[in-house]
Formats: C-alpha cells, sequence, structure tokens
C-alpha cells in the first residue's frame, strides 16, 4: 500500500501524510495538544478536523465536505485499524487522537493558561450538564459561552457571529458529521477570531455522563467501533458499515491505480 508523504514543517518537525488524497498529521495527542497551545498563545486562527475510514469515504462523495476537512490546519487520525493500516505504508503514527481524548486535556490546558472557551452542540439537557461538569472541575470563567446545536438554517451566521464575539479563544462544536464540518468551514472568517476551532460529535454526551466509552483495553486493540455497535441501534450502524466498505473500495482502487501507474 502507498502513503504519499506531502509534506513537514521546520518549525514543528510536523509531517502529513496524504490518506486518499485527504491530507493527515502525524501527531500524538501531546503533540497536538502542544500545537494548539501555541496557537491560542501567538493568536493564530486555526481550524482542526479528524478523519478515519467511514469519514474519509463519505469525503469522496461529498466534496464540501471533502474541502472542508482536507483545507483544515491540523487534521487527526482517529481510527486505530486505519493507523495499522497506514503502518503497512510506511507512515508510523504515534497514535490515534480522539476528539473525546482531548476535550479534558484541552479545558486544562484552557484552565492553566487562562483561556476561555465557548460549548456549542448536542441538547439543552446534555449541554447543561456539561457547563455544570465544566464548572464543578475548573472554573465557571472558563466558559465564554455556549449553546445547544438546534437551530434553523437561517440562524447560523448569527450563530457563528456570536461565538467569534464572544472572547472564547478555543471553540468545541458538538454536532454529527457533516453538519460540524459544514459550520466551521462556511464560517471559517466569521469564526478566525477564535483561535482554536474543533469538531468533538459525541463527547458532550461522553463527559456528561449520558454514553458510556469503551474501556480502555478495548480501545487500544482497535475494537472500540465494535464495542459503540453493541450499544447503539442497528439502524444507526447501517449507513457506518455502508460509509466503511465504501472506504475499502476507494483505497483497494488507489492502490491499483498506484500500482499501474508504476508499472
Amino acid at each position: 500500500m502507498h502513503t504519499r508523504r506531502t509534506s513537514e514543517s521546520g518549525e514543528t518537525g510536523r509531517r502529513r501524510v496524504e490518506i486518499l488524497r485527504c491530507p493527515v498529521d502525524v501527531l500524538s495527542r501531546t503533540q497536538t495538544i502542544d500545537l494548539v497551545d501555541r496557537a491560542v498563545y501567538s493568536g493564530q486562527s486555526v481550524q482542526h478536523g479528524f478523519v478515519y475510514a467511514g469519514k474519509l469515504a463519505m469525503m469522496h462523495q461529498d466534496p464540501d465536505l471533502f474541502d472542508a476537512v482536507a483545507s483544515s490546519d491540523i487534521v487527526n487520525l482517529e481510527s486505530q485499524p486505519l493507523i495499522w493500516l497506514m503502518g503497512l505504508g510506511g507512515a508510523r503514527f504515534p497514535e490515534r487522537v480522539v476528539g473525546a481524548d482531548l476535550f479534558e486535556p484541552l479545558l486544562a490546558l484552557a484552565y492553566e493558561r487562562g483561556y476561555k472557551v465557548f460549548l456549542f452542540g448536542a441538547t439543552d439537557d446534555v449541554l447543561g450538564e456539561v457547563v455544570r461538569r465544566v464548572s464543578r472541575q475548573f472554573s465557571p470563567e472558563l466558559i465564554a459561552g455556549y449553546r445547544n446545536g438546534y437551530y434553523e438554517p437561517e440562524k447560523e451566521r448569527e450563530i457563528a457571529e456570536m461565538i467569534a464575539a464572544s472572547g472564547a479563544h478555543i471553540l468545541f462544536v458538538a454536532m454529527s458529521s457533516p453538519k460540524k464540518e459544514y459550520f466551521l468551514c462556511r464560517h471559517r472568517e466569521v469564526l478566525a477570531p477564535v483561535n482554536f476551532r474543533m469538531g468533538v460529535g459525541g463527547t458532550f454526551d461522553v463527559f456528561a455522563g449520558k454514553v458510556k466509552r469503551a474501556p480502555a483495553w478495548v480501545q487500544r486493540a482497535g475494537m472500540e467501533w465494535l464495542y459503540r455497535f453493541t450499544q447503539e441501534p442497528r439502524d444507526k450502524w447501517k449507513p457506518v458499515l455502508v460509509e466503511s466498505l465504501r472506504f475499502v473500495y476507494y483505497l483497494a482502487a488507489q492502490e491499483v491505480r498506484e500500482r499501474t501507474r508504476g508499472q
């Protein structure tokens, strides 16, 4: 399997590779957090994205989603099986980086540095519990603002402007794909005053105690997807499985093209 190396930053030593034409950063969790800290401290404007097999397949059917993710300043790989697969092509990722694993460390970083965060997404019930737990675990002053993730499309820009004016340094968007990617990409310029912006999917549900994550040993074994499958309705997982199979097809097709071109 061929993995294309795309760039390397002399300043940070950060290396990027391409997976199905999408640039992905070869970073550990700690390195990612350090980049966020540096970005906020120096007043940069940084957008973050995640990829996994199913999302990469979705991106190849949705050009807008592809552009939204591929244009991100930092792109982490959050799939352990995909990390193993990329290793066969020579791309050695130190570990997978998942939104749920970044959320609390970034809250701790913000508290330590005096940064403020904005919490956007989930239901009022879940969001309220997240706000209570963040306030109790850290400080109410850590939160620049918060809003649930349900709104009419015509309200979207107004919400982005409200977030930008909140004084937040870090924005967490707890929505499903591709809604969160569309929001962050469409309003990238409006949200530029917020130094670091990332989608965290269902992380608010986990942090609020509404959803239980797989045990650590299951995560290390790369079987968290199977654990989630047993916890959620089968009909919700059908599109996920379909997209994962599409990813395998796209990857195989790319391999054939690479080998044919090489010959």
